[in-house]
């Protein structure tokens, strides 16, 4: 009898302690994960090679400036925050209207090659901030996305000077690029572009807006 007794508590116990068990587990604090956010614009629109080149454009812009050789380190230096890797600031959006644009060449055989400054020219169509080179050999052109707010993305195409049809980009992987902008000082952005196969690691533009002259506007004049 004691036994038996002994044995309806022992049993009863184990019930209580898997009720415990169970009751804890309902009621652990959990995180639901949201798998659905949309997707960013220019994310919809990269081609697969594309996305791939954005994943890693800035690790490579990074990477290329500190494989310079010492001469075109020095050089590199020189061009300030231009070419400093961690010199990207907020508010990257680039306003509308023309550009001084001057290439430098990253990765090539000199490691460093600057040439003198294009123009180009960022254009507001329908809500739509648009980038095109308009001097020079290779003229990129493409659409510009915010992308955070240090950086926007340029998925384009190139078109050598003489052409007079416009590429979409996707149509021809021949001509597809993508660029990132940023800005790295007070009017001064810089546009870096993937040139895979090209001989050259990469492409940068330094972007420094024209300064405009608005008719009628008059400017302060300080006084002594």
């Amino acid at each position: 009898m004691v036994r038996r007794r002994v044995g309806m508590v022992i049993g009863l116990a184990g019930v209580a302690l898997a009720g415990c068990a169970v009751h804890r587990t309902e009621t652990r604090p959990h995180a639901t994960v949201e798998t659905n956010a949309p997707q960013p614009p220019w994310m919809q629109t990269a081609t697969p090679a594309g996305l791939r080149a954005l994943d890693t454009l800035d690790a490579d812009f990074a990477r290329t400036v500190r494989a310079l050789p010492r001469t075109a380190a020095a050089r590199a230096q020189a061009e300030g925050a231009l070419l400093d890797p961690q010199a990207a600031q907020l508010a990257p959006q680039l306003p509308p209207g023309p550009y001084h644009c001057r290439l430098i060449r990253l990765g090539s055989a000199r490691g460093m090659r600057a040439f003198p400054p294009d123009v180009c020219y960022v254009l507001a169509d329908t809500g739509t901030l648009s980038f095109a080179k308009s001097t020079g050999e290779n003229r990129p052109e493409g659409t510009l996305y915010d992308d955070g707010d240090k950086r926007m993305v340029l998925l384009g195409t190139w078109r050598r000077a003489g052409e007079k049809t416009q590429h979409r980009y996707g149509d021809d992987s021949g001509r597809d690029f993508v660029g990132l902008v940023e800005r790295v000082s007070a009017f001064r952005w810089r546009l870096i572009i993937d040139r895979p196969g090209s001989g050259a690691t990469l492409d940068v533009y330094e972007m420094v807006p024209v300064t405009p002259e608005v008719k009628g506007a008059k400017p302060m004049v300080p006084r002594d």
